[in-house]
This record gives C-alpha cells, structure tokens and sequence, in this order.
C-alpha cells in the first residue's frame, strides 16, 4: 500500500483527513463546551466512513476495478449504518413519525415469537414508557433518557389492551386487533425492530434499552438491505447512496419505523430491475424469481410504488427465449405488486375498490377527532376532471413543503427550529452531487425513453400518493388532499436521479468523499437539533 500515483486520489485522500481532523477538532471544542458529553461524541461517528475512504484512495492502484467497486459500497453502507444510529441513539422515544405506533407493532410481534408472552402482554415498566411516549422533542425529554435504568426491574408480564386495541395510524372501527396490525404491517417489515425488542427484554434491559436496540436492529435490517441493493445494481448506485443519506432517511433508517425497510426494499427491487435491463444473456429462473420476490414484497408495503414494476418492460427482447415468453413474463413482473397486494391487504384493496359495509349504511369515516365522508374510488372516476383539479391544487399549495420535508425539513416535529437551518438548501445541492455517477452506464435500450420513463414513473407515483390518501385521509367536502407527507416520495426518488447516470462519470474515490461531506452535513443537522434545544 503505497502513496496514490493519481492526483485525484491524492487531492481526495487529502480532503477525507482534513474531515477527519475537522471532525476530532469539533468534538474535541463541543466536549470542552457547556454541552453534555453526547454531543461531543456524534462527530465522532465519521471516523470509520473517513478510514475507509482513505484506505479506498490508497487502494486504488492496486486494487481491481470490482474491488475498488466493494469498497466504495462498503464505505457507503458504512457512512448511512454511523449516521442512521447517531440519529437513533440521539432522538427521543416516539419523535419519528408514527414511531409510537411502530413501536406497538414491533412489541407485539415480538410477544407471538416469546414464551409466556400473549399479544396483549407487555411488562410493567414497558407499559409506562409505552404510556409516556411523546411526539414533541424538548430537552427535559434528553435529560430523562439520560436517567433511564438499564436494567428492568420487574419482567412479570401483564395484560394491556391497549397494545393491541387502541387505534393505530388508521382506523380499526371492528376491532380486529391483532388481524388489522398485521394487515396493515406486514411482518417481514418488522424483522430488524422486533429482533432488536426481543434481545432486549431476553437481556432484562430496562424499556429505553430495549427501544434503542429496537431502533439499531432496525437501522442494521436496513443496511444489510440497501448493501445488497448496491452490490446488484450495475447504475444508479449513486443515486441510491444520495437518497439513502437524506437527513430524512437516515432519520427513518434509525427509528422503529418501517419506512426505512420499505426504502430498502424498493431499492433491492430497483437493483434487480436495472440488472435485468442491462444484461445481455438470457434470462434465468433465478433471476425471474428475485425480481418476482422483491416485487411481490414491495406492493403491500404500501401501494403508491408499484409504478416501479413498469421498468420490466425495458427488460431487452434478447433476453427472453420466444416472443411469447417475453409478453407472459413482462406482464407478471408489471403485475407482480398488485398480487402481493391482493395476498396481504385484500380488505385494504377491496374497500378501496368496492367500498365497506360502513360507507353503504351512511357511516361516518374517522380521522383523527374529525368525522365525515372520505372520497370514494367510484366518486373520483365519476368526475375526473374535478379529481385532476384537486390534485393540481393540491401540488401548487403544498409542493414546496414536501420538496422541504423529503430531505428533511421537518425532522422530528421540530420544523420550527430546522426550517431555517441555513444548511437545508445546500441538501439539495448535495443530493445532486452525490448522484453523480462515478462509472461508465451499462447502454439501457432506447437510453433516452428509459430516462424519460424514469421521470414518468416518479410522477406517476406522485399521482398514486395523491389518489391513496385522497381515498384514506381527506374528506369529500375538501378540495385539497390532507396527509400527504414529503417522506412518502424518498423510496420513488430514485427514478428521478437515474437520468444523471448518463453524464459523465466522475472518480469514485471524488464521489466517496462527495458522500461523506453528505454524512457530515447530516450530522451537523443532527447537532443542530441539540443546539436549538439548548438555546
């Protein structure tokens, strides 16, 4: 292992110390300071992304192109594992979106895999915290984790309805319980979280232990996926690396929400789908049945991305053996989400398609503490010019705040404090920077269709958000869609940054150091939560 021979390896190799000594120099004043000890310690976390990209830049004379590409990938996972369990050590219990209820479902899961435990069950002390989780971030709130036992002092489990029964982030008006959580949650989204639960209270851990080893099992899920994602795909993996570095995914990524699966997820399907249209032998059982697999798992996830099934169609006629086969096996991977849909959320799909008992007895529909009617599916149809008017009005009045909060404007309810964080408008420019490619793109057929289709599908997924919580969250008396979220487009962002891979490329070991500089601004967000709260 000797100096680097190239200039840009040099010039990178310089920039990951200079991030590693600023990085030592910024803990070293924050622990000197008035702030507490956690604060000091999450610069820290850059420092094995920097070992790796400096071992990659001193590499990469001798290293084989698929080696340098295994590094680059490792150096990447490695960068989102550090940030995402900053963010999971550091934020609240209960401050991501929807962890509240994330939490109950991981918990419960977890009692159907544990002796002597029911799914109603929970032990004393979990069944406070549970009771004592808040979505809003205040420091009082830091400071009481900071006098959290470690260890439970009663595991006697007891009865709480409440687990199961009370509602969730919908509505369970036939209280179905355990038979709408899961519907609602599939199981293989849960298996980080609850792995991470059941090693906790296998440990006698007390309830805020248990959480975060909930939220690193999860965070670990999650990085297993997205590295297999970027060991499949032969393009975008950049783009990939840039989504999944969003202050707002690492955030999920590092929680006990199943956002961050899903991401994963879609990202796996996305890896298999790009291989199949760049490869030039015939395609095999093998390969069909992972495509069919992640496509089967990513539609109950939530129904919004199953335009990503639509790029099988670029999959090259060479590939396929006759005609007739191509057609057969084009249409079953385009059709692959829906029968995943069709398997795990039947009641979902049936009642959106052909309405519920409830709408036909003149019920109302239940949001939050408000009452009335929700848009129908055969309302909408009915008048589609109003729907695509609602629709339009919906993106002109709200656009700009999901643009702001998919990267992560409002992180953790604290949107008044880090809407104007002077940092968040540079995300931007790092989210494009990082996408970047950094190797030759394997020629799609019809390149320039293919990246026009790219950005079609991500619109197409902007309209299937909009038509699903029109369905689910807005009443018909209002002509703006309610509950549509910034986050929910993170996992189809993708699509819309595969048209960059076709510039040309810039030098992976300039595109890791890029994706550092992204870890690091994530941190400095995070530290940014601190000081606000401090101040």
């Amino acid at each position: 292992m000797g100096w680097p021979k190239q200039a840009s390896d040099r010039l990178c190799l310089l920039g990951a110390l200079i991030v590693a000594l600023g990085t030592i120099l910024l803990a070293g004043t924050l622990w000197a300071g008035s702030f507490p000890l956690r604060l000091a310690v999450l610069p820290l976390v850059l420092l094995l992304p920097c070992g790796l990209l400096v071992r990659g830049c001193l590499q990469a004379d001798r290293e084989g192109a698929a080696d340098a590409q295994a590094g680059s990938n490792l150096a990447a996972v490695a960068m989102i594992a550090c940030v995402a369990s900053a963010y999971a050590l550091t934020f609240t219990p209960g401050s991501v979106p929807d962890e509240t209820s994330h939490y109950r479902v991981s918990y419960v899961y977890a009692n159907l895999i544990t002796p002597g435990f029911g799914p109603c069950t929970m032990r004393a002390q979990d069944c406070e915290f549970l009771k004592n989780m808040r979505s809003t971030v205040k420091w009082e709130r830091f400071e009481q984790m900071d006098q959290a036992s470690l260890l439970c002092e009663n595991s006697q489990p007891i009865e709480h309805d409440l687990l199961l029964y009370q509602p969730l982030w919908g509505n369970d008006p036939e209280e179905r319980g355990l038979a709408y959580m899961v519907s609602t949650c599939p199981a293989y989204l849960k298996v980080g979280s609850t792995l991470g639960l059941l090693v906790g209270r296998a440990c006698g851990l007390g309830p805020l232990p248990c959480f975060m080893l909930g939220r690193l099992g999860n965070m670990a899920f999650c990085c297993l996926l997205i590295g297999a994602a970027l060991n499949i795909a032969p393009m975008g993996r950049e783009a990939m690396v840039a989504v999944c570095l969003l202050p707002m995914s690492v955030h999920e990524i590092g929680s006990l929400s199943y956002d961050g699966p899903i991401l994963a997820i879609a990202l796996i399907s996305l890896a298999l789908l790009l291989r199949a249209i760049t490869r030039k032998d015939l395609l095999g059982r093998g390969e069909l049945a992972q495509m069919c697999a992640s496509l089967l798992l990513l539609g109950p996830c939530k129904m919004v991305y199953a335009p990503l099934s639509c790029l099988a169609l670029f999959i090259p006629s060479s590939r396929f053996e006759r005609r007739g086969h191509e057609a057969l096996l084009k249409v079953l991977l385009v059709a692959m989400p829906f029968v995943g849909i069709a398997l795990f959320r039947w009641d979902k799909l049936s009642a959106l398609l052909l309405g519920t008992p409830a709408e036909e007895a003149g019920a109302l529909d239940r949001r939050m503490n408000d009452y009335g009617h929700f848009y129908t599916l055969r309302g909408l149809l009915e008048d589609v010019p109003h729907m695509l008017r609602m629709f339009a009005a919906t993106i002109r009045a709200r656009g700009l705040f999901w643009v702001r909060t998919m990267v992560g404007g409002r992180l953790a309810h604290l949107q008044r404090n880090l809407s104007h964080f002077q940092l968040v408008p540079y995300l931007y420019l790092l989210l494009l920077l990082v996408a970047l490619p950094s190797t030759s793109r394997p020629r799609p057929p019809a390149p320039g269709l293919f990246d026009v289709s790219c950005t079609i599908l991500f619109a197409a997924t902007v309209f299937c958000v909009l038509l699903g919580e029109a369905l689910i969250w807005t009443f018909d008396t209002e002509t703006l869609v309610q509950g549509v979220q910034g986050r929910y487009f993170i996992p189809a962002l993708p699509l819309l940054l595969l048209p960059l891979t076709c510039m040309r490329p810039i030098k992976p070991q300039v595109h890791d150091l890029l994706a550092l500089v992204f870890a690091g601004a994530d941190v400095a967000y995070l530290i940014h939560v601190f000081v606000c709260l401090a101040g």
